[in-house]
């Protein structure tokens, strides 16, 4: 990783992928600063829709239902639950007996 000195200079940087050919410190520097007035926003509106009160916190209720007799969705379902039930171990007589079941 280059360093970039904290001080604009007119020294021309040398760019690998995401800079432009030429481009100065002063220009990475105010891009830098672009980005991280951008990040900054971003998480100013992160925690504004965290602190709106049980409707931002509770987002799923506005989904729960919306497939409700849906058959496409009901097979989704069924299918999604087949396939966590394959992907479980098989149980032993032994391990049963060990734990008590029959």
């Amino acid at each position: 990783m280059t360093r970039i000195p904290t001080k604009p200079q007119s020294l021309k940087a040398t760019t690998s992928g995401s800079g432009q050919p030429g481009e100065t410190t002063t220009d990475i520097l105010r891009r830098v600063a672009k980005l991280e007035a951008e990040v900054e926003r971003l998480k100013r509106d992160e925690r504004a829709r965290n602190t709106q009160g049980p409707a931002a916190v509770d987002w799923w209720r506005e989904l729960a239902g919306r497939f409700d007799g849906d058959a496409i969705f009901a097979e989704v379902v069924r299918e999604g639950r087949k396939w966590r039930r394959s992907q479980r171990p098989r149980r032993t007589q032994a391990a049963t007996r060990s734990n008590g079941k029959r």
